[in-house]
């Protein structure tokens, strides 16, 4: 009784000292949080920055959170994510960082201008939401490159500088445009996007360039391309650049590590550049009398080839191909010049030929139209001149061409002289009697009239065999159902290898019935007796007997499969003389 009073004391004692050390340990777990932030709390006008989102001390499961939300005023150049956990005097913390590589939009910049400061914009950062925890929305500054107070200051890795030659064209004439990268000496390697214009056809001009460069004692990497944009609506046209995606390397020339703040070394640094859009205001086409087609181009020149007979006579063709070749102008924008309805033939057209090249900064366009025209009627088939007005969109006026007019001479057909029957008197030459004719035939027609007979019978026997296979049989007098357990096995045997498909399916039937005592006259009679594979077997069996296809039908496969069925027990344990009759009638 007294060591049980002390027993109950201590457990009572334990009992308090949990119960006030329990506050404390609840107190002292870590409270979770959101923490978000850009790394140095400033941005360096037209440089990729890092963003670094952070939750501490809560429990994340599932896949990783939404943060598309960015892309709205950011271009997103690289994201990764680090966990890491820690033990600090009993205490235990957790935390997993995102961090984004992000480049500001341009159009979603805050400018701000006569600034004292450094300071040339702001832009905001949207609020973000992270295991049911939020970060609020809040702005940050945007200073010069060449603010000294910035840590990171450090200078472009890549540049791109975008040019036209004009700003207001006219719809379908030719804008050029030229794009060119600056990039950095450590630059590895880059790609640039498809560019592509609503509204308008978009050619590559020229070859890309690509050369390096020593400017002020700061050597670069140049690469340019051009571009040919022909717009096909009149209005505002907005040129959408594309994007350069790089990786440069991480070497020792001024170029900050972007990962160095989790102490990770890496080798490269990726970059994605691109530049502001431009807005062409394309204007509409110009009116002149007599014009037909609207052609803007900087040259334009039609040239015409013949191909005819020096006499044409009537219903003889008359091949005509006119080459059309225009300077800063398409062959999609090279319409049908000339008209091909004249008086006194009829034409057909071939589908025309459009070809576009590039030399020196010029779009050449080529398109060959071929027709055919056959005269109708005899006499002057005459082609008028056509003349083409066009638009010299380097010299700002309008230019006519012609097009040449021909006459031809059109001859009447020669007409067919009708031949004569020819008469033979009664008296000169008299018609013999079939007798005579037969008589008066060649004699190797005879022979001929046999080797023929003597070829179709040799086809009809041929035919005759084919039709009735030999069938292989030992028991050629009995009937099926008469046939011992090892004569319907013989014959199941040898119908399998002579792929006689309806003997092979009528022997299984009647072995059928005498393992298993009762008529058969179907498959389904049998499948709980047979294998899957010698069912399927089966089915095909019986389905080239149906379509009447036997001649394709190979019975190796079905036979291989009886051979592992119970079947051959039957036939080893059977005695011929034991066997009662099928239908004692």
């Amino acid at each position: 009784m007294k060591y049980t009073k002390k027993i109950i004391l201590v457990l009572i004692y334990s009992q308090l000292c949990c119960m006030s050390v329990l506050p404390i340990a609840r107190a002292a777990k870590p409270k979770p949080s959101l923490n978000v932030g850009v790394e140095h709390g400033k941005i360096i006008e037209n440089q990729p920055f890092r963003l670094l989102v952070e939750l501490k001390n809560k429990k994340f499961r599932g896949s990783s959170p939404d943060f598309s939300v960015l892309q709205n005023n950011f271009m997103v150049i690289k994201t990764s994510q680090v966990s890491s956990s820690s033990w600090i005097n009993g205490k235990k913390s957790s935390s997993i960082t995102w961090q984004f590589i992000l480049r500001a939009k341009p159009d979603k910049i805050n400018k701000i201008t006569n600034s004292k400061s450094a300071k040339v914009g702001e832009i905001k950062i949207p609020k973000l939401y992270v295991a049911n925890l939020s970060h609020k929305e809040f702005m940050v500054d945007i200073v010069a490159a060449g603010d000294n107070n910035f840590v990171d200051e450090r200078p472009s890795l890549a540049l791109m500088q975008t040019s036209v030659n004009n700003l207001s064209p006219v719809v379908q004439g030719m804008v050029h445009l030229k794009i060119r990268m600056r990039l950095a000496r450590n630059f590895q390697k880059g790609t640039l996007s498809e560019f592509i214009v609503k509204d308008a056809i978009v050619l590559p001009l020229g070859q890309d360039k690509d050369y390096p460069e020593n400017k002020n004692g700061i050597k670069s990497h140049i690469y340019e391309r051009n571009y040919a944009i022909f717009p096909q609506k009149s209005g505002k046209l907005t040129l959408v650049m594309p994007i350069f995606d790089g990786v440069f390397g991480n070497s020792n020339g001024g170029f900050r590590d972007f990962d160095d703040f989790f102490k990770i070394n890496i080798s490269s640094v990726p970059v994605r550049e691109t530049a502001k859009d431009i807005i062409l205001n394309v204007k509409e086409a110009l009116q002149t009398e007599g014009l037909q087609y609207w052609l803007p181009a900087d040259g334009l020149s039609i040239n015409q080839e013949w191909e005819a007979n020096k006499k044409i006579k009537q219903g003889e063709p008359i091949v005509r191909k006119i080459t059309v070749r225009t300077t800063n102008l398409t062959a999609e924008q090279i319409p049908n010049l000339v008209d091909y309805e004249i008086d006194g033939a009829s034409h057909y057209t071939d589908t025309p030929t459009l070809e576009n090249t590039t030399d020196n900064l010029k779009v050449l366009g080529k398109r060959i139209d071929t027709v055919t025209y056959i005269p109708t009627n005899d006499g002057d088939l005459i082609f008028p001149e056509v003349k083409v007005k066009w638009w010299d969109n380097k010299n700002k006026l309008f230019k006519t061409i012609k097009v040449p007019g021909k006459k031809f001479t059109v001859l009447p057909a020669v007409k067919p002289k009708a031949e004569e029957p020819s008469v033979i008197p009664a008296m000169q030459q008299p018609q013999l009697p079939l007798q005579q004719q037969v008589a008066k035939m060649n004699p190797w027609m005879y022979l001929a009239i046999v080797l023929i007979i003597l070829w179709i019978s040799t086809i009809m026997f041929w035919l005759y065999l084919r039709r009735k296979p030999t069938k292989v049989t030992n028991s050629k007098t009995l009937p099926a159902k008469d046939m011992t357990v090892k004569q319907l096995y013989k014959e199941i045997e040898n119908s399998c290898k002579a792929n006689l498909a309806n003997d092979t399916l009528k022997y299984i039937f009647r072995l059928s019935e005498k393992k298993i005592g009762r008529p058969v006259n179907s498959l389904t009679d049998i499948e709980q007796c047979i294998t899957k594979e010698t069912i399927l077997a089966m089915q095909e069996l019986e389905r080239v007997i149906y379509k009447d296809n036997v001649k394709d039908w190979d019975g190796d496969v079905l036979w291989r499969l009886i051979q592992e069925e119970s079947f051959t027990q039957i036939v080893n344990d059977t005695k011929d003389d034991a066997l009662p009759p099928l239908n004692p009638e």
